[in-house]
């Protein structure tokens, strides 16, 4: 069995609706998706989709919590491992997540510490 990450339903569901392959959910809760963290097409679609929305500055009110749910689902797939380490530069540079962490020596090599 391969292993899951929970993510937000939002976005995903925004993603089928714009017909973007998306990871399919193996698990659903009320308001999450449980899906495989294999690193696929759909998984990258997933992630470009998430980087461009989470930065909410680009989009008016009405897609505040779109942008919410982006930002969430890119927590939970850093979390979980499956960001590299460009996009997760893009995270820290566009919505400062994730947070950098003294302990992390590539965090200290990149704070100059």
């Amino acid at each position: 069995m391969t292993d899951l990450v929970r993510i937000p339903q939002r976005f995903t569901i925004d993603c089928a609706e714009c017909d973007c392959e998306t990871p399919e959910p193996v698990k659903t809760t009320k308001t999450h998706y449980w899906i495989s963290t294999e690193r696929n097409e759909p998984m990258n679609e997933l992630i470009d989709r998430a980087l461009y929305y989470a930065n909410s500055s680009m989009f008016d009110k009405n897609f505040i919590g779109l942008c919410g749910s982006a930002k969430a689902t890119l927590k939970a797939l850093h979390k979980a491992g499956i960001l590299n380490d460009l996009e997760i530069a893009r995270c820290r540079r566009e919505f400062a997540y994730p947070p950098y962490e003294m302990s992390n020596p590539k965090d200290r090599e990149l704070l100059g510490a």
